[in-house]
């Protein structure tokens, strides 16, 4: 994933921060993170699993759902994860670009 650092900088770690701003949990607002950061980087795990058709329309279909709801319920999430299960989908290069969100919010944040 050549794009996962400016991914991190531009879209893992802003829509983490913000969502804890909105007073959104860790968890929730990290998965919102974790949506971003797979529309925002290339997850070439996520084509491993399935292929580049399934990888861009998985984009597609959450690009237009952080546009409707920016950061979606729980309910929805709840939904997606399994959708993502039943096709056998990982997205875990960028659940990693996720750790790397998480390290550097605590940097910024707990020390």
């Amino acid at each position: 994933m050549e794009d996962g650092l400016p991914a991190v900088r531009d879209a893992g770690l802003p829509v983490l921060k913000e969502g804890l701003a909105r007073g959104l949990s860790l968890n929730d607002a990290g998965c919102t993170a974790l949506l971003s950061l797979m529309v925002s980087a290339t997850d070439t795990n996520l084509i491993a699993r399935s292929n580049l058709a399934t990888q861009q329309k998985t984009v597609e279909q959450l690009k237009e759902l952080l546009a409707k709801t920016p950061y979606p319920d729980r309910q929805t999430l709840e939904e997606l994860d399994r959708e993502f299960i039943e096709k056998n989908l990982s997205p875990g290069g960028s659940a990693d670009l996720l750790a790397i969100t998480y390290l550097l919010y605590f940097f910024e944040n707990e020390v």
